[in-house]
């Protein structure tokens, strides 16, 4: 792949994982499994589609070039956002999955979205579009039967898949995997799994969503690689988070983790979250600090709330906390 497809790739998945917060995107059967089971349903189309242009309301106009889930039609018009629209090349393939149709909750009479056809979006497909993929393509126009039984022919699709540089598809493959409990005791996909986890060209929503959904066994929670990585990145990363960015979730997920590590072999500055712009980590790491030792937790943020540029709401964040810490003590030496 040349710089130039690398690049619009790498853009493409920026604006994709934003689209969900303002576009007009449907969740398609919210619960979490693999995306190419969940996107199909009696009334989604996934297809491969050309895009020809994109018009000055900002509507993508593709041609069909391929069906992969029941039958598209030849010409299918999706509003998007100006970023999206901008990420997209014209004449280039996309792996497409849309609602065109909607089904009345009452009399479930199905009929065309009022609309028009909108992005579906759900784990592993946010928004369900791709740049074409040979493996994504395969697995989404695999029957549903022989996708639900996770036979050999499909962990060698999603083991082919993980290996693309394109940030979206691999995302997609990540969740394909950790969704498939029942390749996780060979010993090669837990090993797929370390890897994915501790690649710096792994993006943290994928990483996040390995740790959130038992993509790890205990055991590999409790190892010394993955204490090291998670120290690592706690140590390093920037504490000025996006209060609605997706990092936090992540970053979130290490902190609590850390209780499965030794402190001393991997020790980790939590007090520099305690001031860090999102104060939903800063709590974390109270909570974090609290568990090693409840005075240093209080030392950590009544140094912090000495600090000048401080955020009026993170101010009393860390106050209300330091309330609780303050009783907390209290009571410990009541007992003493």
């Amino acid at each position: 792949m040349n710089n130039t497809q690398s690049n619009s790739r790498c853009h493409l998945l920026l604006v994709c994982l934003t689209l969900s917060l303002w576009l007009g995107v449907a969740w398609s059967r919210p619960t979490v499994g693999p995306p190419s089971i969940k996107l199909k349903s009696t009334i989604s189309n996934i297809a491969v589609l050309q895009l020809v242009t994109v018009d000055d309301q900002g509507q993508l106009h593709f041609k069909r070039i391929q069906d992969l889930h029941n039958e598209a039609a030849a010409a299918v018009k999706i509003m998007a956002s100006p970023e999206l629209a901008q990420a997209l090349q014209s004449q280039q393939n996309y792996v497409v999955g849309y609602m065109a149709w909607q089904t009345d909750r009452f009399s479930k009479e199905v009929r065309p979205r009022p609309g028009g056809p909108v992005l579906m979006n759900l784990p592993g497909a946010e928004p369900a579009l791709w740049a074409s993929n040979p493996q994504l393509e395969a697995l989404l126009a695999m029957p549903e039967a022989q996708s639900l039984a996770s036979g050999p022919e499909v962990l060698e699709l999603i083991q082919a898949g993980l290996s693309s540089d394109d940030p979206q598809a691999k995302h997609f493959f990540v969740v394909e995997l950790v969704t498939r409990r029942a390749h996780f005791e060979q010993a090669a996909v837990q090993q797929q799994l370390k890897a994915l986890i501790t690649d710096p060209n792994t993006q943290w929503s994928s990483k996040q969503f390995i740790l959130a959904f038992g993509g790890l066994n205990e055991q590999q929670l409790r190892s010394d690689w993955f204490c090291r990585m998670a120290s690592d990145t706690l140590n390093l990363a920037s504490t000025q988070v996006d209060q609605q960015g997706q990092d936090a979730s992540y970053l979130s997920q290490l902190l609590d983790h850390l209780k499965h590590c030794a402190t001393e072999a991997f020790p980790v500055n939590l007090a520099r979250w305690v001031t860090g712009t999102h104060t939903g980590l800063a709590e974390a790491a109270i909570g974090a600090l609290r568990e090693q030792d409840l005075d240093q937790a209080i030392d950590a943020v009544e140094a912090g709330l000495t600090q000048g540029l401080l955020g009026a709401h993170n101010r009393q964040v860390l106050n209300n906390y330091l309330k609780r810490l303050y009783q907390e003590q209290r009571s410990k030496q009541k007992t003493q």
